[in-house]
């Protein structure tokens, strides 16, 4: 006999959906796997697949001991209110969908398969494969795991537990840039707010738990780094070492502009199931051009020394480009800086660090409009930069999708740039919009998009949420003749899948944790 209940809640906001096998007994009728009458809503191997594409999967099967399939029973109550639960039993043959191969008494838990965003051509078939599930000895061991896994929040008895709480809560309150006064008012702009370093509640509950930007003022004092990394130091130090360098004829790194502009664009080849899937696939995102040359002909290129290298004439002969220390790894190229930098005493403990990057130019740069899907710490030591953002929660107005790659080639032999190289790959977090002159006609929905100003001095740290939209427009220092930061990137608190227009912001699996730490 087959029991099988289904649950549906349209109001659910639940991101994980859960299903739950449970069968109290089956009996096929031939050795072939034919199924009489009372099986046929009995799921088979073969539909595992289509159905861990909707779901996240608890199985029992006819191994699973009686003791293990009562506490499979109990649990499924407790998800009666998510948007699908199916309490029913796994049918064999389970050659190859379980770990290991090997069937045992315990359940089997099957990871929900999410589209992946990032790939434009369908996902190939792939069997999914179960897990054991190790330590299960109550249904309230099985509730927890079913809500580290699933991403839900509930309690043994069907409820919101304290943490689905507290997300529901702060989910309501995510901070939002303040609408204008008046729709045509464009000079109208809302600037950061600034605050004396925090301790790490304050932090967490008026920051970090509801995405809103933050300017720290002094967050830097105790920084080693702030005296230390002059000019002449980075001569000393590192002069010798080769470092990879971004570079830019006008000084906008990665903006958009026209297909129309680049070379052999006739010759592209992008397979129609992917271009149609491009909201301007007349675009395209600039990726710079790269050199490799030793730290002090870059430094001799953004101080304006005179050199006569042939490492420096490889960049100087450029005449207006911009060269660009950017996106570079502290710890890949110079571990020793991390010494001359500390972590910021009001992030909350267990917060994860994804990457520490150095940034150093000439002051005259312009990162064009786009997003990251970490927490950012953006502490700047020299120089000025001056941040336009604006939120996640419209990402309709800033056109968030799919943008075709090309990128500029540089010849140093004639210090001249060329645009020939048009990828295959599409960039994710780019806008088409550019914010200083608008094409009003192309993205009216920009009409709509409300600016955040944010600058950063010396000594400044701003803490930028993940998916928040920026544009960073760099100054140099009038001693120093240059601009040098440090960020941090951190595994975010709220995250969101990408590219996608209405996809919100939730709790990250991988940070619930904070929620029952405040």
């Amino acid at each position: 006999m087959l029991w099988m209940q289904l649950h549906k809640n349209r109001n659910s906001n639940t991101l994980a959906v859960f299903v739950l096998f449970f069968l109290y007994s089956y009996r096929p009728s031939s050795a072939s796997g034919t199924f009489g009458k009372a099986d046929r809503n009995l799921y088979f191997p073969d539909q595992l697949s289509t159905l861990v594409d909707s779901c996240c999967v608890i199985a029992s099967t006819h191994s699973t001991s009686a003791k293990q399939k009562a506490v499979l029973a109990a649990a499924s109550r407790a998800f009666a209110e998510e948007s699908t639960v199916c309490v029913a039993h796994l049918a064999p043959p389970f050659d190859n969908l379980i770990e290991g191969n090997s069937l045992s008494d315990r359940l089997v838990y099957f990871p929900h398969r999410e589209k992946d965003l990032s790939c434009l051509h369908p996902p190939p078939k792939v069997k999914p494969i179960g897990e054991p599930i190790r330590g299960i000895f109550s249904s309230s061991h099985l509730t927890d795991f079913v809500n580290s896994r699933c991403g839900t929040y509930r309690q043994l008895d069907g409820s919101v537990n304290s943490a689905g709480q507290k997300r529901a809560d702060l989910l309501r309150r995510l901070y939002d840039v303040p609408e204008r006064e008046q729709e045509e008012d464009d000079e109208t702009e809302s600037e950061c707010e600034r605050i004396s370093p925090p301790d790490k509640e304050t932090f967490y509950k008026e920051y970090l738990s509801v995405s809103k930007p933050v300017v720290i003022e002094n967050a830097l004092v105790n920084w080693t780094a702030v005296k230390k990394w002059t000019n002449e130091f980075f001569y000393d130090h590192f002069g010798g070492r080769k470092v990879h360098v971004k570079l830019s004829p006008d000084g906008d790194f990665e903006g958009c502009e026209s297909e129309l502009k680049w070379d052999g664009r006739d010759k592209r080849q992008m397979p129609k199931h992917i271009r149609d899937q491009m909201t301007f696939p007349d675009m395209v995102v600039v990726r710079p051009a790269t050199t490799d040359v030793p730290f002090s002909a870059f430094m001799d290129h953004i101080t304006l020394r005179e050199r006569t290298s042939k490492h420096y004439s490889r960049i100087a002969r450029s005449g207006n480009a911009s060269a660009y220390l950017e996106y570079t790894s502290i710890p890949t190229y110079m571990p020793e800086l991390e010494d001359d930098i500390d972590p910021m005493p009001f992030l909350p403990a267990g917060m994860s660090r994804e990457h520490l990057n150095l940034w150093l130019s000439d002051g005259n740069t312009l990162g064009k409009l786009h997003f990251d899907p970490f927490d950012n710490i953006l502490a700047q030591i020299d120089g000025v930069k001056e941040l336009t953002l604006f939120s996640p929660h419209h990402n309709e107005r800033l056109y968030e999708g799919y943008i075709p790659e090309a990128i500029l080639d540089f010849s140093p032999e004639h210090g001249s740039f060329s645009r020939t190289r048009l990828l295959q790959s599409t960039a994710l977090v780019m806008s088409p919009v550019d914010i200083k002159k608008p094409d009003f006609q192309r993205f009216p929905l920009f009409r709509k998009a409300r600016p955040l100003k944010c600058t950063l001095t010396p000594g400044d740290a701003l803490f930028m949420p993940a998916f928040w939209w920026h544009e960073v427009q760099s100054r140099p220092s009038p001693v120093t003749k240059r601009n040098l930061a440090v960020n941090f990137w951190y595994t975010p608190f709220l995250t969101k899948k990408f590219p996608c227009l209405s996809c919100k912001l939730d709790v990250n699996r991988a940070m619930r944790h904070l929620l029952d730490d405040y």
